[in-house]
């Protein structure tokens, strides 16, 4: 039986875009420099909005703390952790290379990336 929702690599692509609509519509993301945006919007859109907060807010831990900061979805059936793995520096900012898990117990899926505090405090991810 074949799967319908599509190849693996285009239902990434598309839960990538759904999580980044959702955030969008919460406020999480805009296209101004006082944005905040962080790894999780590049994960998947089974998250709800609570579990895709509950991921964001994990990822703040990472950064501001330089630790290992984990969640779990409300549900309990997808859960991730955020590693920090290098400091940089960018352009004169303080930088931080992460690696955001999401796991549902049977996969898992990896991003990866750079994020920048802003002048404001906030997190950026870097191109």
């Amino acid at each position: 039986m074949a799967d319908a929702g599509g190849a693996p690599h285009l239902r990434v692509m598309r839960r990538c875009l759904a999580i980044l609509a959702l955030l969008a519509a919460a406020g999480a993301c805009s296209s101004g420099p006082e944005a905040e945006v962080f790894l999780a919007a590049r994960l998947d859109e089974r998250l709800a909005r609570e579990d895709a907060w509950a991921a964001h807010r994990a990822e703040r831990r990472a950064l501001d703390g330089g630790r290992m900061a984990a969640w779990r979805s409300a549900d309990g059936e997808r859960w991730g952790w955020v590693q920090p793995v290098r400091l940089l520096a960018h352009d004169g900012r303080y930088c931080r290379e992460i690696v955001h898990t999401l796991s549902d117990g049977a996969t898992a899926q990896d991003v990866r990336g750079v994020l920048c505090r802003q002048a404001d405090g906030r997190w950026r991810v870097t191109p």
